[in-house]
């Protein structure tokens, strides 16, 4: 029997077969990928950047998308119901997607090929739905979704990695459109103190022994409390000290404050935070007076006084010499003829019923003595000179000669 030769195909086709293949399998893998996105976001990405395939022809990503599915034409998923439109999440959603990109249909699909383990083939099986693209290491799409044979399985490589159930989807690329986490933001840099106070007024005693407290710096800074470390760049002339890790200053030992000779001191300060910022101020230590000098000088005005005076009168007034200032003073007499003068505030006056007779003598003498507040004295003796006054009668007539000759002329 003779038998006809069969027709060659014509030249033309394998290149175009060719071309319509690859076009299927980039379309099948697109239109995976939306399939498998995990978010609204990503789906939208998706359609966005691939706007280029357009509704007919060879532009047809837009009709290969299933119909309802959330991200496809006309669906924009907002709820768990949208989400589970999608092929392989929920009933309807596998039912679509096994009618719109060709996984498999329970009725016209036979039945998924039995791997070398014994399972069946999640690539081919109708019912796997969307988990079951995922855990293929190749997965396939039939040529449905491209215009081929329906149940044709074309390879595409997976373009979502598997979840396991419970667990959070690998993070992948940031698509147009999409939102990125910012990075944490690094903590603003360390800043400089600004500046330095005391806690009160820098005041100390001239009589202040060692270690006692003048005052403690408090530092201003944006960092709050930022390790920091106090010197003295000025100390008084090694008057003052300070606690490197407080800044409580302190007498320094063997220190000699004296108000009269310098009622103020001038120390810098210098604070370093934990960074190493620097800052330096200078303050002014009042040194306070205190009662601690003995009086040098009694100053007598007057101490003349007639004889005879009556008690009360003035004889002299009195003020004392002292390096300390605003001091009070009280006087006291002592010697010989001090029960003659009594003192009443800086006076001395005759002592009442006294008996001051120039004639007895013209002048009286006495010890003065000065105390301040604080106890200290100071002793001198004191001379009132009296002046005479004519308070003396007649007291004797002296008759010389009481002789004379009879017959004596007149005169």
């Amino acid at each position: 029997m003779s038998k006809s030769p069969a027709s060659a195909p014509p030249a033309a086709a394998a290149p175009a077969a060719s071309v319509a293949a690859s076009h299927e399998d980039e379309l099948a893998r697109r239109v995976k990928e939306f399939l498998l996105a995990e978010t609204p976001v990503e789906r939208s990405d998706i359609v966005n950047a691939n706007l280029h395939f357009g509704s007919k022809g060879p532009d047809g990503i837009a009709d290969a998308i299933p119909a309802g599915s959330p991200g496809g034409a006309g669906a924009s998923p907002t709820s768990p119901q949208d989400v589970a439109a999608l092929p392989g999440h929920g009933p309807s959603g596998m039912a679509q997607g096994r009618h719109a990109t060709g996984l498999g249909d329970p009725e016209t699909t036979p039945p998924p090929a039995a791997t070398p383990s014994g399972h069946s083939d999640p690539a081919t099986a109708g019912h796997a739905g969307r988990a079951g693209a995922a855990m293929a290491p190749e997965s396939s799409l039939t040529a449905a979704a491209a215009g081929s044979e329906p149940g044709t399985p074309i390879p595409v490589a997976s373009a979502t990695p598997a979840v396991a159930p419970g667990l959070a989807p690998a993070a992948m690329p940031a698509g147009p459109g999409t939102a990125e986490a910012a990075p944490p933001s690094a903590p603003p840099p360390n800043a400089a103190p600004t500046d330095m106070t005391l806690d009160r007024t820098g005041t100390v005693a001239e009589t202040a022994g060692t270690g006692a407290a003048v005052a403690t710096v408090s530092v201003q800074d944006p960092d709050g409390a930022d390790g920091f470390t106090f010197s003295l760049v000025d100390d008084a002339g090694g008057r003052f000290t300070i606690d490197p890790a407080t800044g409580a200053i302190a007498v320094a030992p063997g220190a000699v404050l004296d108000h009269e000779t310098e009622p103020s001191l001038s120390i810098t300060v210098r604070v370093t935070d934990s960074a190493g910022h620097q800052f330096t101020r200078s303050f002014t230590i009042a040194v306070e007076d205190r009662n601690d000098e003995t009086p040098s000088d009694i100053v007598v005005t007057g101490g003349t006084i007639a004889e005879n005076s009556a008690g009360g009168a003035v004889v002299a007034t009195l003020s004392t010499v002292d390096a300390d200032t605003g001091e009070t003073f009280t006087y006291s007499l002592a010697g010989t003829d001090a029960a003659s003068f009594v003192v009443v505030g800086n006076e001395i006056r005759v002592a009442p019923g006294a008996v001051l007779d120039f004639e007895a003598g013209g002048t009286r003498t006495f010890d003065l003595t000065v105390t301040d507040a604080a106890g200290h004295s100071r002793t001198e003796t004191v001379t009132v000179d009296l002046t005479d006054v004519n308070d003396n009668g007649p007291s004797d007539i002296l008759v010389s000669g009481g002789t004379i000759a009879e017959n004596s002329a007149g005169g």
